[in-house]
């Protein structure tokens, strides 16, 4: 039963959802196993848990090929032809509809989806993987085909979701390393990165899964704070009918206050090398999509590369402030804007207090309205990634992704998250969210 209350409490605290953390050692061990909050598939599922985690082997066979079912597992053993598996449906699902298949392998090789008349792109990598379907026939069954390489193949969970024509809560993602993870040293967990039900990727201007790790305008080479943020946000903001789409425009190396720098508004650069141009654009193509959507947020985790390259912070603070502005200028004067902090292993005082003075509350003469700073509070411990000078590690990006949702949704959402309260919800005084 979800439990939200209408008070404040201390930036870094999640009471209920994330254990309280040792200093340093241990600190990424006592995290990951909940900062994640995986949601669960029985709710929208055209298909049964137990067949989606084949912990019930009814209705699975195989089609072609020497694939092994077996309790948790269908096993592709390595051979160049295709080999195809068979999960018959509950019920049919008509044509013209639209569905998200997701699944989650592991081993060498690839594996694609095939329902309704449509075939899926295949998909190569361990992890989740999936691909969004539009049915041009009923379907009475689902599907998969695999190439298995050198190691074999195993298929471990599947889950197939109805993708209802929904309106969007936009979230325009920035920064260098600081978002997309790149050197945090870690891979994302299948179980706590595992995909949401509700949750969407805009990508070349193509919206699919948003799978782990997210990718910006780099391939995802590390975990970075997104997906915990989706998660909670997903859970706890997002009203019935309405799904969450995150617009990654981030660039692991790319600076934000010479006037030159990628991230500056009017840097002077062309094309790709505009980050800020490129990712206004793209939020601009995303409320563009069909169906009602909303920019609810902007949020920046970058500035990791500027302090390492001696930015001087008040010139750092200034460039977020241009950067808030060239944002309201192209997105709506009223944009919130959530900027997580630095790593303060790394950062002098004086560049985490000039970060901490643009906060809408902290009665600085620079704050901002509508910018809402969350730092990384270091009585939680070293969240450094291992040799990294300022880089934060894969466990603390899940606290930093859960603590700038959090931020979002108790100072800026409000009263309109409470609408997401069911009947059988608990409100106490304290505003900390907990399962």
């Amino acid at each position: 039963m979800p439990v939200i209350g209408c008070g404040t409490g201390p930036a870094a605290t999640l009471t209920g959802l994330l254990p309280a953390l040792p200093p340093a050692a241990g600190f990424e061990a006592a995290l990951a196993a909940v900062a994640g909050a995986a949601p669960g598939y029985p709710g929208g599922n055209l298909i049964t848990e137990a067949q989606g985690t084949l912990a019930s082997l009814a209705g699975w066979e195989v089609i072609q090929g020497a694939a092994t079912l077996g309790p948790g597992q269908v096993a592709f053993a390595r051979d160049a032809a295709p080999q195809r598996v068979r999960l018959a449906l509950p019920a049919p699902v008509a044509a013209g509809t639209r569905v998200r298949v997701l699944w989650r392998q592991e081993g060498a090789g690839g594996l694609g989806a095939e329902m309704g008349g449509v075939t899926g792109a295949f998909r190569h990598g361990a992890g989740w993987q999936g691909t969004d379907l539009t049915l041009v026939e009923a379907a009475v069954a689902l599907d998969l085909v695999a190439q298995a390489g050198a190691d074999g193949l195993v298929l471990r969970e599947v889950a197939l979701l109805p993708l209802a024509a929904e309106g969007h809560d936009i979230l325009l993602l920035m920064g260098d390393e600081g978002i997309t993870g790149a050197r945090s040293g870690a891979a994302s967990d299948p179980v706590a990165e595992r995909p949401g039900p509700r949750v969407d990727l805009f990508r070349d201007g193509v919206v699919g899964p948003a799978l782990a790790p997210v990718f910006h305008r780099e391939r995802g080479r590390g975990l970075g704070p997104v997906e915990a943020f989706a998660a909670l946000y997903a859970r706890r903001a997002l009203r019935p009918g309405r799904r969450l789409l995150l617009v990654p425009a981030g660039r692991a190396g790319a600076a934000l206050t010479a006037p030159e720098a990628p991230w500056r508004p009017g840097n002077g650069r062309a094309g790709a090398g505009d980050l800020f141009g490129a990712a206004v654009a793209d939020a601009l193509a995303a409320l563009a999509l069909p169906g009602e959507a909303r920019l609810v947020a902007a949020w920046w985790a970058g500035g990791a590369v500027d302090l390492v390259a001696g930015a001087a912070p008040v010139d750092y603070a200034l460039a977020l402030a241009d950067l808030v502005a060239g944002l309201r200028g192209a997105l709506g004067a009223d944009l919130p804007v959530v900027i997580s902090g630095a790593n303060p292993a790394a950062a002098p005082a004086e560049w985490l207090a000039a970060e901490a003075a643009l906060d809408r509350d902290s009665g600085a003469p620079g704050a901002v309205p509508g910018v809402m700073v969350v730092p990384w509070t270091a009585g939680l411990g070293d969240g450094t990634a291992p040799g990294e000078a300022a880089a934060f590690s894969g466990g603390a990006n899940r606290l930093r992704g859960a603590e700038a949702a959090r931020a979002l949704i108790d100072r800026e959402l409000g009263a309109a998250a409470l609408d997401v309260i069911g009947p059988g919800d608990l409100i106490t005084e304290d505003l900390l969210i907990a399962a």
